[in-house]
Protein backbone atom coordinates (compact mmCIF):
# COMPACT_ATOMS: atom_id res chain seq x y z
CA UNK A 1 0.00 0.00 0.00
CA UNK A 2 1.44 3.41 -1.25
CA UNK A 3 1.85 6.14 1.91
CA UNK A 4 -0.62 8.84 2.03
CA UNK A 5 0.30 12.17 2.86
CA UNK A 6 -1.01 13.51 6.13
CA UNK A 7 -1.21 16.83 7.75
CA UNK A 8 0.02 16.32 11.12
CA UNK A 9 3.52 15.91 10.33
CA UNK A 10 6.30 14.10 12.86
CA UNK A 11 6.22 16.67 15.68
CA UNK A 12 5.19 14.71 17.93
CA UNK A 13 5.16 14.69 21.94
CA UNK A 14 5.74 11.29 23.60
CA UNK A 15 3.94 10.77 27.01
CA UNK A 16 4.62 7.94 29.11
CA UNK A 17 4.57 6.57 32.69
CA UNK A 18 6.72 2.90 31.60
CA UNK A 19 3.50 0.51 31.08
CA UNK A 20 2.14 2.77 28.72
CA UNK A 21 2.14 5.77 26.41
CA UNK A 22 0.89 8.18 24.08
CA UNK A 23 2.14 10.16 20.96
CA UNK A 24 0.22 14.08 21.41
CA UNK A 25 0.66 16.59 18.47
CA UNK A 26 1.20 20.60 19.35
CA UNK A 27 -1.74 21.39 19.69
CA UNK A 28 -2.82 18.92 22.40
CA UNK A 29 -4.69 16.20 19.84
CA UNK A 30 -3.87 12.71 20.87
CA UNK A 31 -3.03 10.98 17.58
CA UNK A 32 -1.40 7.40 19.49
CA UNK A 33 -2.66 5.58 22.50
CA UNK A 34 -2.25 2.05 23.55
CA UNK A 35 -4.02 1.19 27.14
CA UNK A 36 -3.42 -0.49 29.38
CA UNK A 37 0.42 -1.70 28.15
CA UNK A 38 2.45 -0.92 24.76
CA UNK A 39 1.50 -3.79 23.54
CA UNK A 40 -2.55 -3.29 24.09
CA UNK A 41 -4.88 -2.59 20.76
CA UNK A 42 -5.19 1.23 20.42
CA UNK A 43 -7.37 3.18 22.02
CA UNK A 44 -6.46 6.51 19.73
CA UNK A 45 -5.00 5.39 16.04
CA UNK A 46 -4.85 9.39 14.06
CA UNK A 47 -1.90 7.77 12.81
CA UNK A 48 -2.60 4.69 10.90
CA UNK A 49 -5.93 7.27 9.29
CA UNK A 50 -4.17 8.76 6.82
CA UNK A 51 -5.88 11.99 6.39
CA UNK A 52 -9.29 11.28 7.66
CA UNK A 53 -10.85 12.32 9.89
CA UNK A 54 -10.83 9.97 13.21
CA UNK A 55 -8.87 7.96 15.43
CA UNK A 56 -7.67 11.17 18.37
CA UNK A 57 -9.18 13.67 21.02
CA UNK A 58 -8.44 17.11 21.27
CA UNK A 59 -10.01 19.97 22.22
CA UNK A 60 -10.92 22.81 19.91
CA UNK A 61 -10.91 26.37 21.04
CA UNK A 62 -12.68 28.75 18.88
CA UNK A 63 -10.83 31.60 17.26
CA UNK A 64 -7.66 29.66 17.73
CA UNK A 65 -4.59 32.11 17.48
CA UNK A 66 -1.84 30.45 19.01
CA UNK A 67 -0.74 27.12 20.00
CA UNK A 68 2.61 26.67 22.68
CA UNK A 69 3.51 23.13 23.74
CA UNK A 70 6.41 22.39 26.00
CA UNK A 71 7.66 19.19 28.24
CA UNK A 72 7.83 20.65 31.51
CA UNK A 73 11.81 20.23 32.75
CA UNK A 74 12.59 16.77 33.20
CA UNK A 75 9.82 15.34 33.13
CA UNK A 76 7.71 13.28 30.37
CA UNK A 77 4.66 16.01 31.03
CA UNK A 78 3.71 18.17 28.22
CA UNK A 79 1.81 21.79 28.87
CA UNK A 80 -0.10 23.08 25.92
CA UNK A 81 -1.20 26.86 25.94
CA UNK A 82 -4.50 27.17 23.35
CA UNK A 83 -4.90 31.05 23.08
CA UNK A 84 -7.72 32.73 21.48
CA UNK A 85 -7.67 35.43 18.80
CA UNK A 86 -9.24 37.58 21.98
CA UNK A 87 -6.92 36.94 24.30
CA UNK A 88 -8.35 34.57 26.33
CA UNK A 89 -6.62 30.76 27.06
CA UNK A 90 -6.48 27.18 28.12
CA UNK A 91 -3.89 25.37 29.60
CA UNK A 92 -3.76 21.52 28.66
CA UNK A 93 -1.53 19.06 30.78
CA UNK A 94 -1.01 15.97 29.14
CA UNK A 95 0.73 12.93 31.41
CA UNK A 96 0.43 9.30 32.09
CA UNK A 97 0.40 8.87 36.04
CA UNK A 98 1.99 6.07 38.35
CA UNK A 99 -0.27 4.96 40.54
CA UNK A 100 -0.97 3.70 43.86
CA UNK A 101 -1.23 -0.47 44.44
CA UNK A 102 -0.76 -2.37 47.26
CA UNK A 103 -0.63 0.80 49.46
CA UNK A 104 2.45 1.89 47.51
CA UNK A 105 2.96 4.55 44.09
CA UNK A 106 3.84 1.83 41.43
CA UNK A 107 6.95 2.82 39.66
CA UNK A 108 7.55 0.96 36.95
Amino acid sequence: MAHKPTDYGLDLALVGNGRTAALVEPGSRMVWWCFPHFDSDPVFCRLLAAGEDKGFTDVVLENLAEVRSDYLRNTAIVETVLTDANGGAVRITDFAPRFHNLDRIYRP
